[in-house]
């Protein structure tokens, strides 16, 4: 699996400048081994993907609960393919080893500030590292 759900919601406030008026979402729900953020609204319950690397958000709607919307998004073999990338991941797991809990691939530098996205560049770091470093580069900071 190419992705870690957390036993409970986390607010938002856990992904720092991440956590910006106007972002319908109040929780993180997970991540992916990429680094998108599975992201949940309290008020409406609805689910989206944070996609830090390109600064942007996809809300998926209203779901039952996050099992629904792991049974019907994550776990959508289009939505595995085109997000969660289990060949690409695959690479660089055997490249870069195993992250840990709250850890990570990034490519190193950055894809924004020039790197590419070629197994070889990732590396392992913290979720919330990561985090940051996305929002400081896209002027969130």
């Amino acid at each position: 699996m190419d992705y870690r759900l957390y036993p409970d919601a986390q607010p938002l406030s856990v992904l720092a400048e991440w956590n910006a008026p106007g972002v319908p979402f109040t929780h993180v729900v997970g991540h992916s081994l990429l680094g998108h953020f599975i992201v949940w609204s309290e008020p409406t319950n609805e689910f989206g993907v944070l996609h830090p690397l390109v600064n942007a958000f996809k809300n998926y709607g209203p779901f039952e609960s996050v099992d629904a919307f792991r049974d019907q998004v994550l776990d959508d073999p289009d939505f595995a393919a085109y997000v969660l990338r289990p060949d690409h991941v695959a690479a660089i797991r055997e490249l870069a080893g195993d992250v840990g809990d709250g850890q990570v691939y990034i490519p190193a530098p950055l894809p924004a500030l020039g790197g590419s996205d070629a197994p070889e560049s990732y590396m392992i770091v913290d979720l919330t590292v990561f985090a940051s470093i996305t929002a400081q580069v896209h002027g969130l900071a």
